[in-house]
């Protein structure tokens, strides 16, 4: 471990907030920026869902690798690398100038974001003392909610006034902060035992491959080839678990949910509640852009409640998860979320704005009544020495989690628009896809809401 002074202590709590706020706010802008990108590039529906769905899938299918190569390597090496590949990436986007180049350059920044995500906190924590780290993950938090609020926001303002291309060119200026202040503040050391053989490159491949086939087929749906790719990701899946059990350092360390009744129903609330929530500000934004005809700069102010919500509210929720269970606060939060979204399906050419930020606004408040007490049951259920395994998971949980809601969106607007531009789309047909998307949501958190229950009390 690399210990490092005082000085050098704050300028890794800058350049990591920096980098949460980076991966965060793109996440949330790209949303308001889809339909100028699918006018300029006419995309069709499906290419449209995958410029968002193409950066989740390559952060999935690395977070774990990566994450374990980084415990045997060098954290500090890893986050270097990724600010460095998730700004290159970010660039081309800028620059792109038909829809593959634009794919490639998201798959690129999905790299980057895998690299970050399994270095920034656990390099955060090492910096400061064990009395000091709860602030600073506080900070760190804050400004992911930072940037999915001002996202859409400043995202809307820069798509009207400059153009869509200009929402990367300010990820970019912050990608180049980072990347100097990175090279200003952290050393690294590289683990002197670690032997490359010990890696686990067959499970690597086949988790890798399990997910790239089961996204693909989503896009093939309701054609033949779609199903036959969906079944052979489950049959690689069903494979991933039987070699995992046999590796002596497996990138997938089943064992950690035997025996962990909490920590298994904890992880799988989560992955139910991104599942079914994380597409909706894509959903959202092309209901309002392309249904109800709003600028972008004003959906993005319509949009911001539900971060705002979540800001506000999720250090309470956390907060009060430490004296009461958990697994009733979460369960409350997932059952709002649940019937928010049961409102939501009535959506129609002729609902309110007023009425779409309540909603927006409500979903927020559950989602951080969720999210925190939920974290905080994944974290409390397992010992001090088994942390970053832990945390590790629940990242997982959430990017498979989000990768796969859009995923549900992709193979959705297979079904019902195909592969016609998505500038040609019929407005009722649109409405039509995303209504039935928010009915599988309503089911899944439905079903999420007793896996949220499921976990037991702990602190009987």
């Amino acid at each position: 471990m690399v210990e490092y002074s005082k000085v050098h202590s704050k300028r890794i709590l800058v350049l990591t907030t920096l980098s949460s706020f980076l991966t965060a706010f793109i996440s949330s802008a790209i949303n308001i920026a889809l339909p100028a990108i699918s006018n300029d590039f006419a995309l069709s529906s499906i290419m449209l869902t995958w410029i968002p769905t193409s950066y989740l899938l390559a952060t999935v299918v690395l977070l774990i690798p990566i994450g374990r190569l980084a415990d045997l390597i060098s954290r500090e090496l890893f986050f270097k690398i990724g600010v460095t590949v998730f700004t290159l990436g970010t660039f081309f986007c800028s620059v792109s100038n038909s829809d593959i180049t634009l794919l490639l350059s998201r798959i690129i920044q999905g790299l980057g974001a895998a690299f970050i995500f399994c270095t920034a906190i656990p390099i955060l924590i090492s910096a400061y003392d064990k009395n000091q780290r709860g602030r600073v993950i506080g900070i760190n938090t804050a400004s992911v909610y930072i940037g999915l609020a001002t996202g859409p926001v400043l995202s809307g303002f820069v798509v009207d006034n400059l153009g869509w291309r200009y929402v990367f060119v300010f990820n970019y200026i912050i990608g180049l902060l980072i990347i100097f202040l990175t090279i200003k503040t952290l050393s690294h050391t590289s683990q002197k035992n670690f032997k490359i053989t010990e890696f686990d490159f067959v499970g690597t491949l086949i988790y890798i491959t399990m997910f790239v086939i089961l996204f693909i087929g989503f896009s093939f749906i309701p054609k033949v080839t779609g199903f036959i790719l969906i079944t052979i990701s489950i049959i690689t899946f069903l494979i991933f678990l039987i070699v995992e059990k046999k590796v002596k350092l497996p990138i997938f360390d089943f064992s950690i949910f035997q025996n962990n009744r909490v920590f298994l129903f904890s992880n799988i609330a989560a992955f139910i509640n991104y599942s079914s929530t994380f597409a909706i500000g894509f959903l959202m934004s092309l209901y309002l852009q392309n249904i109800k005809h709003i600028s972008a700069k004003d959906t993005g102010l319509l949009l911001i409640a539900q971060p705002v919500f979540m800001a506000i509210f999720s250090p309470l929720a956390g907060k009060l998860s430490d004296k009461n269970e958990p697994q009733i606060i979460a369960s409350i939060g997932m059952t709002i979320i649940t019937i928010c979204l049961g409102f939501l399906i009535f959506i129609d050419l002729f609902f309110s704005k007023i009425l779409i930020v309540f909603l927006m606004s409500i979903l927020g408040f559950g989602y951080a009544l969720f999210s925190s007490p939920n974290s905080n049951a994944v974290m409390s259920s397992v010992k001090n020495s088994m942390f970053s395994i832990a945390a590790s998971t629940l990242s997982s949980m959430r990017m498979i989690g989000q990768s796969f809601s859009m995923g549900i969106v992709t193979m959705v607007f297979s079904i019902i628009l195909g592969t016609v531009k998505f500038a040609t789309v019929d407005s009722l047909m649109l409405l039509s896809s995303i209504k039935l998307v928010l009915l599988i949501f309503v089911i899944m958190c439905f079903g999420g809401v007793f896996s949220s229950l499921a976990r037991g009390s702990m602190h009987s």
